[in-house]
């Protein structure tokens, strides 16, 4: 399953002729690819369909979602359309953000 999880992440042909950016490029993918499954694992709960898709679906339905983020009054808020196809899964996933976030911050200021 590891192998088809990596499949889709860029590292089939490798897109330089420098070692050196190659190697750049393969840690950024496996940073991705991290980064992902942790999202699944973290903020997702049991369950969710996101939580079973690959690198591949998640590029296509939520990071390909177009939004907009606006400032105001020193605060930056997201905006997605309502229209879009994952809009559930990504306030999902910001809400969950943004709940551990506010858990580790508590954490911190207890050792502090």
């Amino acid at each position: 399953r590891s192998s088809a999880k990596g499949q889709n992440t860029g590292l089939g042909k490798l897109p330089f002729f420098d070692f050196h950016a190659n190697q750049a490029w393969a840690s950024i993918a496996a940073l991705a690819m991290n980064l992902v499954s942790w999202l699944q694992l973290t903020a997702l709960p049991t369950g969710h369909k996101a939580r079973g898709w690959d690198i591949k679906r998640w590029r296509y339905r939520l990071f390909a979602t177009a939004g907009k983020i606006i400032t105001r009054a020193r605060q930056s808020k997201l905006l997605i359309p309502d229209k879009a196809p994952e809009t559930g899964t990504i306030t999902t996933l910001l809400a969950a953000i943004a709940e551990l976030k506010n858990s580790l911050r508590q954490r911190v200021r207890r050792l502090a």
